[in-house]
């Protein structure tokens, strides 16, 4: 893992984006797979800004995770940190890096699926910490891998420095000077079929060539109206470059009936069934969708054949079925 002498320091944290962002493209390869845990800066004042990178979470929000630091000169005396998440969201890496070609964060796919990413949680540290070292904790609603370390498990060192820091405002030039918002890296509200995915599957579903899905999902343009298509994105797993699965999309609509086609000539890994649909600032989602799409799964001749179950999810939460 990184040490002291690979972080950023608060002051350069804007300045220095382009090395930053090279820093965390190499995050995927200390994960392997399994869970890493990293900040940076490795030291702060109280009040500066700290960036955490978590693993490859699925479904971990700033409403379902806390953080808590323990100063080893206060043990006893523990700072909860929750309240001071600013923003947590997803890291990619390039996907003609050798992160994402022939790392260890190949497997990540494999072991969670879901492509790979990094989840990165941003927090403003409050006043009045103790100085010296101690380690934050995270607890997520959010999942781990299958056959990785749970986040939960691992604690990151965090020295307190004496002095008073103040929140890093990332401020960027576009003309003028305007200041970033994290908020904006975080999913919009969106409507998800997630599989039902376990590693072990992989033997047991037959090469897939093809899946239909037909979605009741209600929408209209904010005060009423339909939804235009151009205000639609549906985003499906962007794990080909691991798979090599060659996964091709098509969809329409007629009013909220989506008719989604998913298609590969290499065949379909069972977690690249997995897809969401998000929409553009104006529109909403209406009401939920429905939670029982139609589902077919085709082989590579077009014979039906099974496939994962596929659960549905709106804004991260699960919506349960019939019992």
């Amino acid at each position: 893992m990184p040490n002291g002498d690979q972080v950023l320091r608060s002051g350069e944290f804007v300045k220095r984006v382009k090395l930053r962002t090279r820093i965390f493209a190499l995050v995927p390869v200390l994960l392997a797979g399994c869970v890493g845990l990293q900040t940076f800066p490795h030291v702060a004042r109280s009040g500066d800004t700290i960036t955490l990178a978590l693993g490859s979470l699925e479904g971990a929000t700033v409403s379902n995770t806390s953080a808590i630091f323990t100063s080893d000169a206060a043990p006893d005396a523990s700072v909860d940190l929750s309240a001071n998440i600013e923003a947590i969201f997803k890291l990619y890496p390039d996907k003609t890096s050798r992160v994402a070609l022939v790392s260890d964060a190949t497997r990540i796919p494999v072991n969670s699926g879901h492509q790979a990413w990094v989840t990165v949680m941003v927090i403003n540290l409050p006043s009045g910490l103790p100085s010296g070292p101690g380690v934050v904790r995270v607890v997520t609603g959010g999942t781990s891998p299958v056959m990785t370390t749970a986040v939960e498990e691992v604690s990151v060192a965090l020295e307190i420095l004496p002095g008073i820091g103040q929140p890093n405002p990332l401020r960027y030039l576009h003309n003028q000077v305007l200041t970033g918002r994290l908020g904006d890296l975080e999913p919009v509200p969106n409507v998800e079929l997630r599989a039902e995915y376990d590693p072990a599957s992989q033997a047991v579903w037959p090469l897939i060539g093809a899946v239909e899905i037909k979605w009741q999902v209600p929408m209209q343009v904010e005060g009423g109206g339909a939804v235009l298509a151009d205000d639609i994105r549906l985003v499906t797993q962007d794990s080909g470059v691991t798979s090599g699965s060659q996964l091709q999309t098509r969809w329409t609509r007629d009013g909220e009936a989506f008719h989604i086609a998913l298609l590969s000539t290499t065949g379909i890994k069972p977690y690249e069934t997995s897809l969401a649909i998000g929409l553009r600032e104006g529109n909403r989602f209406s009401g939920e969708p429905d939670r029982y799409p139609e589902v077919r799964y085709y082989d590579m001749f077009g014979e039906p054949v099974s496939g994962p179950e596929l659960s549905v999810w709106q804004d991260g939460v699960l919506l349960p079925g019939l019992p």
